[in-house]
């Protein structure tokens, strides 16, 4: 299913993961996103070929605590924490989200199930927390 950033935004569609066709630069996505109160995370994934490039992509687009450990449980903790970036909801795009599909199509489904879970904790909480592949190529988005 893909969605628009304006139906996230605006609550329309429930929390999640979508694949995104949209062509808008993360700059613009990052305005529209904060100009409602949340926080935006870009992932340029062109680069992102295994698990450890990932975590190290997020930590820094989410400015994650030097804390935060190099492993999947340490990704799945941070992402449910989120403390030093309050915000109303979260919007991640994961741009070229097809490299790390392809590389490692194991990492790549347990990173969406930690995104899913990470989403469903902050629905809970009542703060949307959305991610956006784009660019994912024929990968499965199931989680």
């Amino acid at each position: 299913m893909t969605v628009s950033i304006k139906s996230i935004l605006a609550g329309e569609v429930p929390a999640g993961i979508y694949r995104y066709q949209g062509r808008a630069k993360p700059e613009t996505l990052a305005r529209l996103a904060e100009a409602v109160g949340w926080r935006f995370f870009h992932l340029e994934g062109a680069a992102i070929e295994g698990k450890a490039a990932l975590i190290d992509a997020l930590a820094a687009a989410a400015d994650f605590p030097a804390y935060c450990g190099r492993n999947w449980d340490a990704l799945e903790e941070c992402l449910r924490d989120l403390s030093w970036a309050p915000a109303l909801g979260y919007l991640i795009v994961w741009d070229d989200a097809r490299v790390l599909a392809q590389a490692d199509p194991q990492a790549f489904a347990i990173a969406l199930s930690i995104f899913n879970t990470a989403a469903r904790y902050w629905e809970a909480q009542g703060q949307p927390m959305t991610l956006l592949l784009r660019r994912a190529g024929r990968a499965e988005i199931t989680a």
